[in-house]
Formats: C-alpha cells, sequence, structure tokens
C-alpha cells in the first residue's frame, strides 16, 4: 500500500499511518480487500448507521472498479479525499479555532443545525475518538471516527451521530429530558422558549384528547376503600350522565395549564443541576443525567403541585361543588389551609426515582435488542421502534409504581367532603389492601394503560410537525 500523504494539521503525521492501520484492522479476513460485511461491522463498532442503503451509497463512491470489495488502491484514494472532507467539518464544528474539538462544541453546532444528539451517542463518540479523558477529540481520531460514513459534511455528520428519544407516555413522576443545550447562554432562552412552547401545544392536545380516560382513572383511584369497582364502560357512562361530553373534561383545564411552566421549570433545573453534578456539563454520564433529572422533576413537582390539586379534586368533585380553576384554590385554602395545595408531594416526589430507574433501565435495554436485531437486518431502527421501546418501558414503570400513584391521589382528595381521610401514605396502603386485597392499590389501572397509546402517538405527531414547521426543523421528541 504506498502511503498516504500527510495531512496540513496539527498532530497529523501520524495519520497516515493510523489510516493504514485501519484498513488492515476492519480486513477481519485477511483478504487484502474489504468486503461489504466487514465495512458495516467496522461501522457498528464506531455506533453509526449502518443500513444497506448506507453500505451500498459508501461502495458506490469507493468501489471504483465495480468488483464488489475495496482493494488497497481504491481505499489510499479514498482516505486521502475523506481527510479533506473531515478537515472542513472539524474547522467548522470548532469554533473557537483551538484545534481541540469539545462535546459542548459539538452539542451546539448540532443545535444550530437542528439535530439532537444524546449524551450515550456522544460518550460513544468521546469514548472511541478522545486521546485522553478529557472530553478533547484531536482531528485524526475524528478522522477515524467517520471514515466510513458514505459522506461527511455538516449536516450528513449530524445526521449520523444524532439519536431520538421519544417518552413513552406523560407521566406525573416523568424526570426532565435532556435536550439540546448550547454551550452559549443565549442559545438558553431560545430552546427553553421553543420547549414550552411546543411542549404546551404537544402535550395540551394530547391530554385533552385522553381527558375522558384521564378522569375515568382518577375517579376510581380515588374510590373509598371496599367501594366495588363500577368497571370501565360503566364509569363512562355515569360521567357522562353526569354533564354530558363537557363532563369528560373537568379538571382538564389544570392539567393542561402546568405543561409549560412545569417543562420550563424542569428545564432550566436540570441545566443548572447538570453543572452542578457533571464532571464534564457537556457530556454528563447516565448517572449524572439520572441525578440531575430526577432532582429537576422534583423542583417542577413542587412548583406546579397546587394545580394537580386542582386537577384531582375537579376531576372527583360533584357537579356545582367548584364554580372552576380558581374558585377549587380559593376553596381549598379557605377550608383546609395553604398546606392541602400540597397534599401528596411527598409521595409524588418520592415516586420519580422508581418510576425514571424503571423506565431508562427497561428503554436501554429494549433500544439494545432494537438496535442489534435491526443491524443484523443491515436496517437501522425506524420511528415505530423507538415509540415502542418508549411505550412499553413507560408503561412497565407504569406497573411498578401504580400503587404510588393511587396513594398520591387519595391523599389530594383526602379532606374533601364525603371523601375519606387519610393519615398518611401508609395509612392509605393499610385501608386499601385491608379492604380489598393487594390488588385495591391498582384500581383504574386499565383506563391508564389505555391511553398510553394515543397520548404517545398524538404527542409525537404534534411535536414532530412543529419541530419541522421550526426554522431548521428536525424531527424531535416531545419534552419530558
Amino acid at each position: 500500500m504506498s502511503p498516504l500523504p500527510a495531512p496540513r494539521t496539527r498532530g497529523e503525521p501520524t495519520l497516515s499511518t493510523k489510516l493504514e492501520h485501519e484498513f488492515f484492522r476492519l480486513d477481519s479476513s485477511r483478504s487484502g480487500t474489504l468486503s461489504k460485511e466487514e465495512v458495516a461491522e467496522g461501522l457498528r463498532g464506531r455506533g453509526l448507521p449502518c443500513s444497506k442503503d448506507d453500505i451500498e451509497r459508501f461502495f458506490r463512491r469507493v468501489d471504483v472498479d465495480g468488483d464488489g470489495v475495496i482493494g488497497e488502491e481504491e481505499y489510499r484514494k479514498f482516505a486521502i479525499e475523506r481527510v479533506e472532507e473531515c478537515r472542513s467539518v472539524y474547522q467548522t464544528v470548532d469554533e473557537n479555532g483551538d484545534g481541540r474539538l469539545t462535546a459542548a462544541e459539538l452539542r451546539s453546532a448540532a443545535h444550530h443545525l437542528g439535530f439532537s444528539i444524546s449524551s450515550s451517542q456522544l460518550r460513544s463518540l468521546l469514548n472511541q475518538a478522545q486521546e485522553e479523558s478529557d472530553g478533547v477529540i484531536p482531528f485524526e481520531n475524528f478522522c477515524l471516527f467517520l471514515l466510513l460514513l458514505p459522506a461527511v459534511n455538516p449536516q450528513a455528520t449530524f445526521e449520523a451521530l444524532s439519536m431520538g428519544y421519544v417518552e413513552g407516555s406523560q407521566s406525573e413522576y416523568s424526570p426532565a429530558a435532556e435536550v439540546v443545550s448550547s454551550s452559549e447562554r443565549k442559545t438558553l432562552l431560545a430552546t427553553l422558549a421553543f420547549k414550552a412552547y411546543s411542549g404546551s401545544v404537544a402535550g395540551g392536545i394530547s391530554r385533552t384528547a385522553t381527558a375522558p380516560l384521564d378522569r375515568l382513572k382518577t375517579l376510581m383511584q380515588a374510590s373509598p376503600p371496599g367501594q366495588p369497582s363500577r368497571g370501565m364502560l360503566a364509569g363512562l357512562r355515569s360521567i357522562y350522565a353526569e354533564g354530558g361530553m363537557s363532563a369528560f373534561f373537568r379538571g382538564n383545564t389544570a392539567n393542561v395549564l402546568k405543561i409549560a411552566p412545569e417543562t420550563s421549570i424542569k428545564f432550566i433545573s436540570f441545566d443548572l443541576l447538570k453543572g452542578y453534578i457533571a464532571r464534564d456539563r457537556g457530556n454528563p454520564t447516565g448517572a449524572e443525567r439520572f441525578v440531575a433529572g430526577g432532582g429537576a422533576g422534583a423542583i417542577g413537582q413542587v412548583a406546579v403541585y397546587p394545580l394537580e390539586i386542582c386537577k384531582t379534586r375537579l376531576a372527583i368533585a360533584a357537579p356545582g361543588v367548584y364554580a372552576g380553576l380558581l374558585d377549587c384554590l380559593r376553596s381549598v385554602v379557605q377550608r383546609e389551609g395553604v398546606g392541602a395545595l400540597y397534599k401528596g408531594l411527598g409521595t409524588s416526589v418520592i415516586g420519580i426515582v422508581p418510576y425514571a430507574g424503571i423506565d431508562l433501565a427497561v428503554n436501554s435495554a429494549l433500544k439494545d435488542v432494537a438496535s442489534r436485531v435491526y443491524s443484523a437486518r443491515g436496517e437501522e431502527p425506524g420511528v415505530s421502534a423507538v415509540l415502542a421501546c418508549g411505550m412499553i418501558s413507560s408503561t412497565m414503570a407504569m406497573l411498578c409504581t401504580y400503587p404510588i400513584n393511587l396513594v398520591r391521589t387519595r391523599l389530594q382528595a383526602s379532606g374533601m367532603p364525603g371523601t375519606t381521610e387519610y393519615a398518611g401514605p401508609l395509612d392509605v396502603v393499610r385501608q386499601a389492601v385491608r379492604a380489598g386485597g393487594f390488588s385495591a392499590l391498582y384500581q383504574g389501572l386499565l383506563p391508564n394503560l389505555l391511553k398510553v397509546l394515543p397520548a404517545t402517538s398524538i404527542s409525537y405527531a404534534v411535536y414532530d410537525r412543529l419541530c419541522k414547521d421550526a426554522p431548521g426543523g428536525k424531527k424531535g421528541a416531545p419534552p419530558g
């Protein structure tokens, strides 16, 4: 193999040698050529897309003689061109021009191009491309990482690196979702504004569409211990008889109004907590994200919790008890004091940790399985696969933490006329189990499960539409 000319930037005399060694490393069959399977394996090892289409596009460019394999001379000529392409991208992303590409600069460049890069994908790049554990990617390692992509330009590079996450279902226990954040503080406000706007629109439409099921779930959860369950159809008929179609949406106003402030507070809190907790702010580890996200979720819950109380009480109150949201707030404070606006808060905050932990663990495991299955077929997981992973993981988390949800709802309703008074969370559990056994802790589970698919699908579809309509819009995932 004739030597590759040394490129012209700092630290690159070793790049030609690394590129030659990479050819022989990829040539696992020791045939002196690279097959499509070997190139696909190289892409998989880098955590990059390796669909049949990606491989075909790569071979159309590099396999000049069309014999179905890449020879040494073909590789050498291609590698020279690839170095120049990588140089252009590297210099574009290196915002301060210091010849040191950082995780923060990658995130910033991705943000400006409308892409979202997950920390797991960014960490994969850093683990393979950084010289030391300093979060800096040298140019030669950057080239080697992107060597086998069909095309290398800013758009194609971030298309390959980007990785979306879709939250499976709405939950009061969802921690803050990580978002694209530029290292420049001025970008924070723009991102915050879009998160609040898009989250309000997507979440508002989704929650309104599933409000009948949500109200039915709340009524079933808040029913007195030992009261026989009327079933879903009987419950829906009872709601309709109470006030027609509008009765299905009682409490939904409070549920929708809390989206924007909760999303904004979660976002700001997550950004601040990440700065205190993460060793590398631009690329937090999974544990650091979990702690920061859980903390932000708890802060968001505390901030909007009075609206949670109103949502629950409006949903279960008889017609005429409250004239509306403000009347409900005023009535609760006058009758029970300000502290009543925070009944069940401790239970709600505690519920964030197991819900988020189960959701994250199951989602990661499912994505790994999906990635292996699709890779074996030479394809990449599509939107439906990502949505399915999110829905299954959130459903598993919901099943495991549902008793906490029920306890919180009964504490929120405690003190209302005609409801059972509880001394605390343990008293709720004790009375429920004594009256109806362990299964009593799962009253209202069925309508809650039934709303997962429509809630997720509607939220994703609306948010995706908003992302496409935004300047430089790309597909994304709804805010947590």
